[in-house]
């Protein structure tokens, strides 16, 4: 299992209910690389530490969400890890 890790150069930033995160790019013609956080992209973001893989997450979450289906959990919280990955912000 692959353990994510946050960019050393990415932002986190959050005010109130609201976050984002982002990278600044060296080349301004870099796909944009900023994601907007809602409150469970704020849980999974901040979970992604360097101890934990995609399927610690999932299982943390299928364990406190009991009526949601775990393939449900991998689907989506796979997706949003795999654009954090893409955008640079995380590396597993």
């Amino acid at each position: 299992m692959s353990r994510l890790t946050k960019n050393a150069n990415a932002n986190y930033v959050e005010e109130g209910e609201e976050a984002f995160v982002y990278c600044i790019r060296d080349n301004p013609e870099d796909e944009d690389n900023i994601i907007f956080l809602n409150k469970t992209g704020k849980v999974i973001w901040n979970l992604c530490d360097g101890t934990r893989s995609t399927e610690d997450i999932v299982k943390m979450f299928s364990e406190k969400f009991t009526t949601v289906p775990k393939e449900t959990l991998q689907k989506e919280i796979g997706e949003f890890i795999s654009q954090l990955v893409d955008k640079g912000l995380l590396t597993c």
